[in-house]
């Protein structure tokens, strides 16, 4: 790799071959320009399948195993959760997450997957009022 290579010039391979990346971490991260949230439970190779307008998993290109998901919609999600619950502290349980966007409507079966692998995960509520 040539010295003059700028750190937003390299590839992503470039820029683990120089790095530490670190252990893998499976906190939900949130992304404020797409008002979604992310959680990967396992650092596998994986491919996306949308279930619905709401949910996205992720699964293993090795195991077939769902790995991750992707919710949308999320500022709308806590404020339901938080419509219908009070909620004391900036934490929100996946599984409430899940259930808002379930709704009304019989939930898919991959919302059963994605609820056991999540169960116990906290969505740090705060990072909404910091994207506003």
């Amino acid at each position: 790799m040539a010295s003059n290579v700028t750190e937003s010039e390299m590839t992503l391979r470039e820029y683990l071959q120089t790095h530490d990346v670190g252990e893998f971490d499976g906190t939900p991260q949130y992304f404020r320009d797409g008002d979604f949230l992310t959680v990967f439970f396992s650092d596998e190779i994986a491919h996306a399948q949308r279930i619905d307008e709401i949910l996205t998993i992720y699964v293993s290109d090795a195991t077939g195993e769902m790995v991750g998901c992707k919710i949308k919609g999320i500022r709308q999600l806590v404020s339901n959760v938080r419509s219908i619950i009070e909620v004391e502290h900036d934490n929100v349980s996946m599984e409430l997450l899940l259930l808002s966007a379930v709704g009304n409507k019989p939930p898919k079966e991959r919302y059963y997957d994605v609820r056991e692998k999540a169960r116990g995960m906290t969505f740090d509520a705060s990072q909404l009022s910091k994207a506003a």
